[in-house]
């Protein structure tokens, strides 16, 4: 059964969770680091991001998965 709005589990899917995974590690450090945000701090704007996009995700409500892939 396939779900309308999530990818296909297949070598795309591996290598752009990969990337993810290195450029959200590196993204966050830079955030509770480098602009000395702290642990906590730099949660926050993460999670402004993310709700942004459930909430227009869900205005569009379009079966695409750019926002699937854009929160990841």
């Amino acid at each position: 059964m396939f779900i309308t709005g999530l990818p296909r589990i297949d070598a795309r899917y591996r290598v752009i969770m990969l990337i993810a995974s290195a450029c959200g590690t590196n993204l966050g450090d830079f955030a509770s680091q480098t602009l000395d945000l702290g642990y906590i701090g730099a949660v926050v704007p993460f999670v402004l991001i993310f709700v942004a996009m459930f909430v227009l995700a869900r205005r569009l409500e379009s079966g695409d998965e750019v926002f699937y892939w854009i929160a990841l």
